[in-house]
C-alpha cells in the first residue's frame, strides 16, 4: 500500500498514486491508463553514435579540462494499442 499497488483484478496489476502528496500526483482524479507487457510498447532509437572528444583549453591560458559527450536519442511507441487511457466522465 506504501507503494501504490492495491493488487489484482484479473491478471492485471492495479497501481494507484491516490496516497501521494498533492504536489508528487501524476493522474488527475478518474483517469487510467493500461498498458501492456513492457517489451511490446516500442523502444530507445538510437539516431547517432556516442561521440567523445577531450576538451583542453590551456592554449587559451584557461585552467579547464574535461569532455565533450554527444549522442541522439529518441523513444517511439510502435504498438499503440498496449497503451490505452480512460477518463471517469
Amino acid at each position: 500500500m506504501l507503494e501504490g499497488s492495491l493488487g489484482s483484478l484479473l491478471g492485471v496489476q492495479l497501481i494507484t498514486d491516490a496516497f501521494r502528496y498533492e504536489t508528487l500526483k501524476v493522474l488527475d482524479p478518474g483517469e487510467v491508463f493500461f498498458l501492456g507487457a513492457p517489451q511490446t510498447l516500442g523502444g530507445i532509437t538510437q539516431r547517432k553514435e556516442l561521440m567523445s572528444q577531450s576538451v583542453d583549453k590551456y592554449n587559451q591560458g584557461i585552467p579547464e579540462r574535461g569532455w565533450f559527450q554527444e549522442m541522439i536519442e529518441g523513444m517511439s511507441i510502435v504498438n499503440s494499442r498496449a497503451l490505452t487511457r480512460g477518463q471517469r466522465i
